[in-house]
């Protein structure tokens, strides 16, 4: 068994006070109970103190700021004197300027902008437009050769010739084309009309 001594000094009433105990737990519990053992409420550390003035700066900073929003804002300005008044004209000014000229670079990048998209839509237009003209110089053109060949036999009827332009391939020519054999000739549906 272990005794534990415990002697308190007053420095207030320069008592000293000798314990001896068997636990931790009755030295605690003597100290608590002890008359000489008045405790002082305890000062703020200095942390707190930092904390608390830097608080009470930014409380000021942001009630300041909020007045200043609202002067902005045209609202609060008649306690306003002459010289404040100027002084937020400038501001104003200066901020309207800043977002005219942001304006105005926001609206040439869309121009850019459309402008590019433009010139791409023409080139696939163009593009589309040679794959059209492609398309029915190939249709044209598969389906000159038969008659050409036709036109070369001389034995033919002319209906007999008609005859073997209609049965072609249908995948060649399908019922959408405009273009028939008679007598030799080819002819498309806008000469039949002249």
């Amino acid at each position: 068994m272990s005794i534990v001594i415990l002697l308190i000094y007053s420095q207030a009433s320069a008592d000293a006070i000798l314990f001896f105990f068997q636990s931790m737990k009755e030295i605690v519990e003597k100290y608590n109970i002890c008359p000489n053992n008045v405790r002082k409420p305890e000062q703020p550390s200095l942390e707190l103190q930092l904390e608390s003035v830097k608080h009470d700066s930014l409380g000021k900073e942001i009630a300041e700021t909020g007045q200043q929003l609202k002067q902005l804002k045209g609202e609060d300005i008649q306690d306003l004197t002459l010289k404040e008044l100027v002084q937020l004209e400038k501001t104003l000014e200066k901020g309207l300027c800043r977002v005219l000229e942001k304006k105005g670079q926001k609206i040439m990048e869309e121009i850019s902008g459309l402008q590019q998209k433009g010139a791409k839509l023409m080139e696939e237009n163009a593009l589309l437009k040679q794959q059209v003209m492609e398309m029915t110089k190939g249709k044209e053109q598969l389906a000159l050769p038969k008659s050409v060949s036709i036109f070369h036999d001389d034995r033919q009827s002319s209906g007999s010739i008609t005859s073997a332009s209609n049965s072609g391939d249908t995948q060649d020519c399908d019922d959408s084309s405009d273009t028939s054999l008679k007598l030799g000739e080819i002819k498309t549906e806008q000469e039949k009309g002249k």
